[in-house]
């Protein structure tokens, strides 16, 4: 016959929990930030300067098509709206806003002319995160490219 689990009273406390519950979330905290040197991404919003370098693309374009195609993908809604673009220009269903070195260098298809040799990185952002570091006319988010200087 088993014996039966005595009811917890109020107040009562497990020793073994103190000692366990940080170990518990030392390591919880700790295990995301190991990572692999096996090509596992660590940020899905980078492209680090290791994929462009073992990637056969030879632009921007199509490094990001070949990594992360869903940064190219239009989300939401397509509108009618004219949409302020925050250089004086109005468009009508933006794309993604693409920088160079902090400099705007247009839409996506700019990507084209971008040759990956010297690229260190490529970041997407939100259209939140865009806006916030830009000002407004970001509404599908933008992409930043950084070059070795």
């Amino acid at each position: 016959m088993r014996p039966r689990a005595r009811p917890l009273r109020r107040g009562t406390s497990f020793p073994g929990l103190a000692l366990l519950l940080p170990a518990l979330l030392a390591g919880g905290l700790l295990l995301p930030a190991c990572s692999t040197s096996s090509g596992a991404r660590g940020d899905r919003d980078v492209i680090t300067e290791e994929e462009i370098r073992r990637s056969s693309a030879t632009d921007a374009y199509r490094l990001v098509s070949s990594l992360r195609p869903a940064w190219l993908r239009e989300r939401g809604a397509v509108t009618l709206r004219t949409t302020d673009s925050g250089d004086g220009q109005a468009l009508v269903n933006p794309q993604i806003v693409v920088y160079i070195d902090g400099t705007r260098l247009g839409d996506v298809s700019e990507l084209e002319t971008v040759a990956t040799t010297g690229l260190t990185s490529i970041r997407r952002l939100s259209a939140s995160e865009a806006t916030q570091r830009f000002g407004t006319g970001h509404p599908r988010g933008a992409l930043l490219l950084s070059r070795t200087p």
